[in-house]
């Protein structure tokens, strides 16, 4: 299994007036077999989960 890639986001970091470094982990680059979040399937919705 991939580590989940984490990256610097300084301008986001300043928006926020954070100090230091903010680093964003990158689930959306680890493919979705071993992403954190998993899918919705189908019947979820019928069971009113989102």
């Amino acid at each position: 299994m991939l580590p989940t890639p984490l990256v610097e986001a300084p301008r986001l970091a300043e928006a926020l007036d954070v100090r230091g470094r903010m680093l964003l982990k990158r689930d959306d680059l680890t493919g979705f077999a071993v992403a954190g979040e998993q899918g919705a399937s189908a019947g979820d919705a019928d069971r009113g989960r989102p």
